[in-house]
């Protein structure tokens, strides 16, 4: 867990106030993770004042994602995120 402390539920329900940002994969033309255009929504959403950064099955688009696909990206997320705000996947 890159050395972070787990949450109590009453931390996680704090959090959960406020915006919220759900990350649409991004996509490059060859049908690649742009891993770049990721990185650019979770830092958008954190200086737009995110407090939780969220992977859905709808808006992340797990359903053209391997599985060893939706690990990295999950993996990428919580790296990008860096304890800046809650990661839910």
């Amino acid at each position: 867990m890159n050395g972070q402390a787990r949450k109590s539920p009453d931390e996680i329900r704090t959090l959960l106030e406020g915006p919220v940002t759900s990350i649409p994969t991004s996509f490059l033309a060859n049908g690649d993770i742009d891993w770049d255009g990721v990185a650019n929504i979770i830092e958008v959403g954190l200086k737009g004042g995110s407090s939780v950064i969220l992977l859905t099955a709808g808006d992340s688009q797990f359903f053209c994602l391997s599985e060893d696909e939706i690990a990295e990206l999950t993996r990428f997320t919580i790296d990008r995120t860096a304890g800046r705000a809650l990661t839910v996947a």
